[in-house]
């Protein structure tokens, strides 16, 4: 079960459209990878696409792409904790 998430890099995020951003959360969890359903959103659907997560050894990775200008927040949500991104796209 993760204890708590968090963004090691920025908070804030700025890229060009078609531009693929990777970033990563870690979990507190010393042994490896959670056993919690890990659930990615984007609030705004139309400015970026999750293209990929994946659940390693003591993070969890997210992969974006922008689609067009805007700004969208990425929550990574696992069990009960979650965590905030704030991606923000130009042209």
């Amino acid at each position: 079960m993760a204890e708590s998430l968090e963004n090691r890099g920025k908070l804030r995020e700025l890229i060009d459209k078609s531009q693929v951003l990777t970033f990563y959360v870690t979990n507190a969890i010393s042994s490896g990878k959670t056993t919690d359903k890990i659930k990615v959103a984007a609030s705004g659907k139309k400015v970026v696409k999750i293209i990929k997560t994946a659940n390693k050894a003591k993070r969890i990775n997210v992969k974006v792409k922008g689609m067009k200008k805007g700004k969208s927040v990425i929550t990574v949500k696992a069990g009960k904790v979650s965590a905030k991104m704030t991606v923000k796209v130009k042209c």
